[in-house]
């Protein structure tokens, strides 16, 4: 599980004399590399929204108020849009799913509108998070900001407020010792393997490497694998989300429905292939193996246990997977689509939660030099232990 950094509304129309010295600061975490990833929220009014209608508040309607202050623009790479004061839109909350972060440190403005929102939302779906007092502001003063804080430390208690704390490296060491992680999380780069020295042990280390990549972080879209089942005499291919790659073992792991497809397939046919492509280091893996179905045994709680509760949706559709249906619809409640699960929801989301892990039998790995063309491996798997060849591309 990870962490990360979001901006809430550092934008051109709340940016003033108020604000201006906070702005300046969070635009040095960011440059600071304290968190990877960042992630920026830009709220855009529109001509009926609740705040025209019943607030009669105008502002940030036209794009010089509602685009990202100029200084922090050129930095903000990943930017969510949102018309709510919370930034836990399904879009952002399908990023913290995806990339397995449980815990979010907030910074931004306003303290006591989006920025209050925005942690509440974050807690009451299951994910941890951290308000950065010291660069989060108001403009509506100091009171405002105060007072936000204050019903922070009620909201998400005090110790998930970090005040007091400005200068970076402080940060940076306060937050690798009280919240279990070193900062800023790296994602380390796949270099592309020296042709001359390249030896199977290499070949077969660094498809796991990958594969313990694609597990620890969905940053890279590439990492994301593809898993082909049988349907009768035809194949059946959908991207999943590796959650667990052991190389002792020789295993993979994901999660699913147990309603979906796939595990219907899996039951007829357990023999599994998946494939992963990194377009970093032009490698590509490919693994096949038996799949095993853990519902509802201890495996399956285990695993359901580091679920948070803002991705409970993915196992609460009111209809299995691929049902027919009149019209367009996700086949969940819209306060499951809007604010994600609760702890309430717990119980439901288990009783369709599925754990698949994969024992591998063989696998294949292949990459790209430039100058020497594609060398490929493969290697038979027998309860971790390999055995490889070099074969023809």
């Amino acid at each position: 599980m990870g962490n990360a950094l979001v901006v809430v509304d550092l934008q051109e129309g709340f940016v003033n004399e108020k604000t201006e010295q906070t702005a300046h600061d969070i635009k040095d975490l960011v440059e600071g590399a304290v968190f990877d990833p960042v992630v920026f929220t830009r709220f855009r009014n529109s001509e009926f929204s609740p705040h025209r209608q019943f607030l009669g508040w105008d502002r940030l309607l036209r794009e010089d108020e509602y685009r990202l202050w100029r200084e922090i623009e050129p930095l903000a790479k990943d930017v969510f849009d949102k018309a709510s004061y919370t930034s836990l839109t399904p879009e952002f909350r399908h990023r913290l799913f995806t990339q397995n972060i449980d815990t979010v440190f907030v910074a931004g403005l306003d303290t006591d509108c989006c920025v209050l929102k925005t942690a509440s939302d974050l807690f009451e779906s299951g994910v941890r998070a951290v308000v950065l007092a010291d660069f989060c502001a108001s403009n509506g003063g100091e009171k405002s900001h105060k007072a936000g804080l204050l019903a922070l430390r009620r909201l998400i208690g005090r110790n998930n407020i970090i005040e007091g704390i400005s200068d970076l490296s402080e940060l940076k060491d306060y937050v690798a010792r009280n919240f279990g992680q070193n900062t800023p999380i790296i994602i380390p780069e796949v270099t592309p393997l020296a042709p001359d020295s390249l030896t199977l042990t290499d070949a077969y280390d660094r498809a796991w490497s990958l594969m313990s990549q694609a597990v620890s972080s969905s940053l890279k879209p590439t990492l994301l694998p593809t898993i082909a089942t049988s349907r009768g005499d035809n194949p059946s291919i959908r991207v999943v989300v590796l959650r667990e790659a052991t190389q002792q073992e020789g295993t993979l792991s994901f999660f699913t429905d147990v309603r979906t497809e796939k595990v219907k397939e899996i039951k007829r046919n357990n023999f599994v292939a998946l494939c992963l492509y990194d377009q970093n280091s032009n490698s590509q893996i490919i693994a096949r193996g038996e799949a095993f179905l853990h519902h509802d045994d201890e495996l399956a709680k285990k695993a359901f246990s580091k679920v948070p509760s803002s991705s409970l949706g993915a196992y609460m559709s009111d209809l299995p997977s691929g049902t027919p249906r009149e019209t367009a619809h996700s086949g969940l409640p819209d306060r499951i689509v809007q604010f994600g699960g609760e702890a309430s929801d717990r119980n439901e989301a288990y009783r369709n939660f599925c754990l698949v892990q994969v024992r591998l039998s063989d696998l294949e790995f292949a990459t790209l030099s430039p100058d020497r063309g594609w060398m490929r491996a493969r290697f038979e798997i027998n309860q971790g232990t390999e055995r490889g060849v070099w074969v023809t591309p």
